[in-house]
């Protein structure tokens, strides 16, 4: 994705992060009077990458394991539910 301008609203150059984790940005445009500005670094959401997750019949942890190529299984540590996991779960962790 690429940053634009807050007044010009064309493409911008990184400039480097701040103390507290925000993007500064410069505006490479001499006709721009916004010269420096700062995007507020976002909390990272949604599951973290890895191999457990919860069960969706009792709400314990379970782990991942892989099924034939395409397809990956996942076995409950507490109940032994086994379950497909869904494409979805595949491609964000």
């Amino acid at each position: 994705m690429t940053a634009k301008c807050p007044r010009c609203d064309r493409t911008v150059r990184k400039k480097g992060l701040n103390a507290s984790g925000s993007q500064r940005y410069t505006c490479p445009h001499d006709d721009c009077e916004m010269k420096s500005f700062t995007v507020e670094a976002k909390p990272i959401t949604g599951r973290p990458r890895g191999s457990v997750g919860k069960c969706p019949k009792c709400g314990s942890n379970w782990t991942k394991k892989s099924g034939k190529v395409g397809t990956s299984y996942a076995l409950c540590n507490n109940c032994g539910n086994s379950f497909k996991l869904s494409l979805n779960y595949m491609k964000s962790g």
